[in-house]
């Protein structure tokens, strides 16, 4: 059979090479535990894959990397390996509060998301009662001044329109003082949701408090 004929390149490629790679832990990657409805018996289900403690690494998928383990029932087993019904339990016993605390948390949410929104209300109410003292303060400034002025012109026509100026500015200030209110129902509203939801997480939080001491949290 004719071989093709030896082409050498003008310049050579040389390629790094692979380095090599031990694997010489197992890291968890999945852990089921069921239990059959009709006779209440425990399986455990693991799917471990090889792993490198030191470098944080996970072998490559193939070349047996992934490791299996299926124990159908876990209390028979349990005769030749007690530490394996002892680590089911301690699993459970873990879950329990952890899911205990979940439900709980879910239950705060809501409220939790009411003090937020109450909360950031009451805030720009804050800054905005103070623009508008400011600006109430000042129109009593102009007030103060145009009856001042007032009192003291003699001139009929000027003393006209001061009077026509102060009669804008005391709309004015009507209008600031309807603001002012409409700004008080707005801060009496805000802060009666948020006495609410505050009330609502106290027990919740009295709940919560001793289930997350019982995870050392």
């Amino acid at each position: 059979m004719a071989e093709m004929p030896k082409v050498p390149a003008r310049e050579p490629v040389q390629t790094e090479a692979v380095e090599a790679k031990t694997y010489p832990d197992l890291c968890l990657m999945s852990l089921e535990i069921a239990t059959d409805p009709r006779t209440l018996k425990k399986s455990v289900n693991v799917r471990m894959r090889a792993f490198n403690f030191e470098t944080k690494e996970l072998a490559p998928r193939g070349s047996g990397a992934i490791k299996r383990l299926t124990i159908p029932d876990v209390e028979a087993a349990a005769d030749q390996i007690p530490a394996l019904l002892q680590a089911v339990g301690a699993i459970g016993a873990c879950l329990s509060p952890l899911m205990k605390r979940d439900d709980i948390l879910k239950l705060m949410a809501p409220h939790q998301k009411v003090v937020a929104t109450q909360t950031a209300r009451l805030a720009a109410l804050d800054e905005a009662e103070a623009t508008h003292d400011d600006r109430v303060a000042a129109v009593q400034a102009e007030i103060d001044a145009v009856q001042a002025a007032i009192a003291a012109e003699e001139d009929e026509v000027a003393k006209a329109q001061l009077q026509a100026d102060l009669a804008t500015l005391n709309t004015q200030k009507t209008l600031l003082d309807a603001t002012a209110a409409e700004y008080s129902t707005q801060r009496a509203d805000a802060q009666n949701l948020l006495d609410e939801a505050n009330a609502a997480l106290e027990p919740l939080q009295a709940e919560l408090t001793p289930v997350e001491e019982a995870l050392g949290m």
